[in-house]
């Protein structure tokens, strides 16, 4: 019973397994689960296994794991099925593939506990950046202006992934016990506090670097002037590009606020 699944998740797939089917003996009567959606009709065979629900379950937690790993699963051997290129047919057949898949990770959500809902924004946000990696590698090495102009195609993808990034950080913070339940809990929670860490650490570089910025205005022309791709240049220039329009947005709102309240514009 091994599903084609990312790697980091495959763990997950087996030890979801066995908490549904611990949590299964719980209490007595039928598990009921008209509010999720169903399963897919006809899975992959490499899929069929984790899609199990024992008959005998009592709880959700079967019917919700066994979502979870068809999820994980399916979309995985539906993406292996694109040819991945980075035009707009690649990403509308991406999208496709695992559309019946965010469908049933959405609905562990809207249904399930935090425990699973915690789990189940952990396999969005891998859905959607196993999507971005896949079209990143089919440029290769080519020009830098092919890697600019699929970058907006893929800003969609990416908001995907950070939303399902802050609804774990949500969950996390209003059970801030959930990461000492198992494994799986536990590497979310911890992949999320090191995020957290690594945003720290650049926005501390990026101070730095103003600090010495201010002292040598030299090196801020450098900067600007320079095509150097080390993460801390670059995170700079985003950073300072954002800044800028932003300026320019709040300069924008005060001169139109001030041109209605003295009656220059109607």
């Amino acid at each position: 019973m091994k599903p084609i699944v990312r790697a980091g998740l495959a763990p997950a797939v087996f030890l979801l397994a066995g908490v549904g089917a611990g949590v299964a003996a719980a209490s007595p009567g039928p598990v009921r689960t008209p509010a999720l959606p169903p399963m897919p009709a006809n899975l992959p065979a490499a899929c069929r296994a984790v899609g199990f629900v024992p008959p005998s379950a009592t709880t959700l937690g079967p019917a919700l794991a066994a979502r979870i790993s068809v999820a994980n699963c399916t979309a995985e051997v539906a993406m292996n099925r694109v040819t991945v290129a980075p035009d707009a047919t690649s990403i509308a057949q991406l999208d496709l593939a695992v559309a019946p898949s965010l469908t049933l990770l959405d609905g562990v959500i809207a249904h399930g506990a935090p425990y699973w809902s915690m789990i189940a924004e952990d396999a969005k946000r891998d859905l959607y950046t196993s999507m971005i990696v896949r079209e990143r590698s089919s440029i290769g090495d080519a020009d830098p202006a092919v890697h600019a102009a699929l970058e907006p195609r893929l800003a969609r993808w990416q908001d995907g992934a950070a939303r399902a990034g802050e609804a774990i950080a949500v969950l996390e913070h209003d059970n801030p016990r959930i990461g000492d339940r198992d494994a799986v809990i536990g590497h979310i929670t911890w992949a999320v506090s090191r995020a957290e860490r690594r945003e720290a650490r650049d926005a501390a570089a990026i101070a730095a670097l103003d600090r010495r910025i201010a002292r040598d205005r030299f090196l801020e022309r450098a900067f600007w002037a320079s095509n150097s791709r080390t993460p801390l240049a670059t995170a700079w220039r985003d950073q300072r590009v954002a800044q800028r329009e932003r300026a320019d947005r709040e300069r924008d709102l005060r001169f139109t606020e001030t041109a209605v309240a003295q009656g220059w514009v109607r």
